[in-house]
């Protein structure tokens, strides 16, 4: 029996919580990796565990693609919702594991050994439920609100990763006043409750009529991957391009720039913790407002004023940050989340709507999961590498800079795609 059309409101709810567990997932694993280390690696010393981390750090990253296609290969051939759905299990499942794994005093290279399978594993799922949540959204949205709908895809993406850094904050202060070492666990447990939720909320949603239409003309792919790449690589290559902005900004001024405040401007770890939670609360609320606003006038117009501004205001924004007064950081952080949003509430529309129906969750994965590995998963290593060859602590934005151009200069390049109409057969149908 065929489930009835979700309303609107059910979609956003659900779509919005199953990316806060995917995200809450992967980034509570950061969070707990140092301790991860010294628990479950023979090696104590501080040099060994960053070394691990980074490697492990890196792994993940590099197999996003792998399993973004995996999982797209799938859910092109036989349906979004049922990919979506495995996807967000094989997150969480190996997260509540983690937090069962007995320390190497116990199983010895047993210990390292489960750790690096559960991280790899959430690895491939993160890389098919991101771009997987994209393609289900602009596919179930109508053509009014199809900017606003999935945009509360980053919306979730954004509220779990502020839930772990929370959860890791109120954990780790709990460790430090009660020594009660399984403490650190049971933020990995609530993965299975959220699973079992996750799982709940999605089982009333009903596949993708654009999908279903397709799938009953029986025009599916059969190699998705091979047409994308034979007909769509020039689209690639621009969606690669502009998505890049979103991996530099947020994994270099956001995830990195607590840390960097701290070390760079000498910023109380109070103070930088209490500002990337501030961006983080003004991105989360400001992208729904782009997207919705995307809808009215353009993807692009919304899309170019962020970048415009991420691109002239990276270089003041770093030197607002080394004066260290608490004022101006805390508008400072307000307008990056601001601008940040404008790139990123329209972003998944826009690149769902650059691509076929038959072909799209290929496409869109494979483009959004390159552009993370090249310019997120190697913002760490550029930003290192920036202040050690200038010697100057503001030189990393121009890392942003260069980004925000070559993002800016794809996104010019393309149509606008916001008054086209997703058809099962074709890419879009102008109105």
């Amino acid at each position: 029996m065929n489930k009835s059309v979700p309303t609107t409101k059910k979609v956003i709810v659900a779509l919005i919580f199953a990316n806060i567990l995917e995200w809450y997932g992967f980034t509570i694993f950061v969070e707990f990796s140092i301790l991860h280390f010294y628990l479950f690696f023979p090696k104590k010393d501080a040099t060994g565990a960053g070394i691990a981390h980074g490697i492990l750090f890196a792994a993940a990253f590099i197999l996003r693609p792998v399993g973004g296609l995996i999982y797209a290969h799938y859910g092109d051939k036989y349906g979004r919702l049922s990919t979506l759905t495995a996807a967000i299990i094989f997150m969480l499942i190996p997260t509540f594991l983690i937090g069962l794994i007995p320390p190497v005093a116990l199983v010895g290279l047993l210990a390292p050994t489960i750790i690096i399978i559960f991280r790899l594993l959430q690895g491939l799922s993160a890389g098919g439920e991101f771009p997987g949540s994209f393609t289900y959204a602009v596919e179930y949205a109508n053509d009014e609100n199809r900017g606003f709908v999935s945009s509360m895809v980053f919306s979730g993406a954004m509220i779990g990763t502020l839930i772990a850094l929370f959860t890791s904050t109120v954990t780790n202060y709990l460790l430090a006043i009660t020594q009660i070492q399984w403490l650190w666990r049971i933020p990995f447990l609530l993965s299975l409750p959220f699973a079992a939720l996750g799982i709940y909320y999605l089982r009333n949603l009903a596949e993708s009529q654009l999908f279903l239409k397709l799938k009953l003309a029986e025009n599916t792919s059969h190699a998705p991957l091979a047409e994308v790449l034979r007909d769509y690589y020039q689209q690639i290559i621009n969606a690669i391009l502009i998505a890049a902005i979103f991996a530099i900004v947020i994994y270099q001024l956001f995830i990195m720039m607590p840390s960097y405040n701290t070390v760079m401007f000498s910023m109380p770890n109070a103070q930088a913790a209490t500002l990337a939670h501030l961006s983080l609360t003004t991105l989360i609320i400001f992208i729904p407002i782009m997207g919705f606003i995307s809808d009215k006038i353009g993807r692009k117009p919304v899309m170019i004023c962020g970048m415009l501004g991420l691109l002239v205001d990276a270089y003041p924004l770093y030197l607002l940050f080394s004066y260290n007064h608490y004022a101006l950081t805390f508008l400072t952080q307000i307008l990056l989340g601001i601008l940040t949003a404008c790139v990123v509430g329209p972003l998944p529309a826009l690149l769902a709507e650059m691509f076929p129906t038959r072909i799209r969750y290929t496409a869109v994965s494979l483009a959004y999961n390159i552009s993370s590995v090249i310019f997120g998963s190697l913002a760490p290593f550029a930003v290192i590498y920036m202040v050690h060859l200038t010697k100057n602590d503001k030189s990393p934005s121009l890392i942003v800079i260069i980004i925000a151009l070559l993002s800016l200069l794809s996104l010019l390049s393309i149509k606008e795609t916001y008054r086209r109409k997703l058809t099962p057969e074709s890419i879009t149908i102008e109105q």
